[in-house]
């Protein structure tokens, strides 16, 4: 009786056994089919713009010039984390704008550095839209020049802001013809801006009033607007490269110390982005291991 239920006993382990063998492969072959997860790639953006401006600075002269500009662009989008819909947008923007005043007589240089650092969160919208809203900082500095102004002839400008900002991105579902639509805007909340005062002058603000750092005044909605919208395309070119063209426009105004400042441009960008791949067009947008940071979720 006791070796009947021991050789029972033995029957049963092995089935178990078998059992557990065939679940463990079972399990093996199922991982082995399912696709591995999409690792989200940082989307990276070059273009050159022209366009127009018009100049407003008092603290030179009392009339408006305009002319051409000229700007160099570098757009990051890149992920914080693979779990959450997260990723950080870092943009810079070097620009040159040449303006004369309505006889002509005169010519206004102007010369700006700006840097954006801001965080999104992605949202998921029907028909593939994807909506990404954040904030972040925003710094400039730059200066104008003036030369026929005997008494002032240059100008500085230096601004740092809180803004919020919002972006809206389709990509079309076509194998051949990928291309990406972005729309992207921001605004300026508060910050911090350098200003001479209505009778001051840079030599005296420096020899005498404390130096630059007491030029510097909170901004705010009330003494201060700035904004800023672009409008562009990613156009995959074959295997080729990724064409990037687009629309932007910027205003930033400030009026402090009695001074009134101000810079509106608009212009048209042709430059390259890409994704995972340098110079890789279809292959990068269509990649199988890797998608854009927006397109990810």
């Amino acid at each position: 009786m006791c070796r009947c239920w021991q050789s029972k006993a033995i029957q049963c382990l092995k089935v178990l056994v078998k059992m557990a063998t065939m679940l463990l492969l079972f399990t093996f072959a199922v991982k082995a089919q399912q696709p591995e997860p999409l690792s989200r790639t940082t989307y990276l953006a070059m273009d050159l713009s022209v366009g127009g401006g018009v100049v407003e600075n008092s603290y030179l002269t009392p009339l408006r010039y305009g002319g051409t500009k000229y700007g160099l662009r570098l757009v990051v989008e890149s992920p914080l984390t693979e779990r959450h819909p997260l990723f950080l947008r870092l943009a810079s923007d070097l620009s040159y704008l040449s303006s004369v005043n309505p006889s002509k007589s005169a010519l206004l240089e102007q010369r700006r550095y700006l840097f954006q650092g801001e965080v999104h969160y992605i949202f998921s919208l029907p028909y593939g839209f994807k909506l990404s809203l954040g904030g972040g900082l925003r710094g400039l500095i730059g200066g104008n020049a003036l030369p026929s102004n005997v008494n002032n002839t240059t100008s500085f400008d230096a601004k740092l802001d809180l803004l919020g900002s919002v972006q809206l991105a389709y990509m079309l579902p076509l194998q051949l013809f990928p291309a990406t639509f972005r729309l992207y805007a921001n605004y300026g909340v508060i910050g911090l801006a350098h200003q001479v005062g209505y009778n001051q002058s840079y030599f005296e603000v420096d020899s005498q009033d404390g130096g630059l750092a007491r030029t510097l005044h909170f901004t705010h909605l009330g003494n201060a607007s700035q904004s800023a919208l672009l409008f562009s395309i990613d156009m995959p070119i074959a295997n080729c490269c990724t064409l990037r063209i687009g629309y932007c426009l910027d205003w930033d105004r400030l009026y402090l110390e009695r001074r009134a400042s101000s810079v509106f441009t608009q212009g048209a960008f042709v430059g390259f982005s890409f994704d995972t791949l340098w110079f890789a067009g279809r292959a990068a947008v269509q990649s199988k291991q890797h998608r854009p940071v927006l397109f990810s979720n």
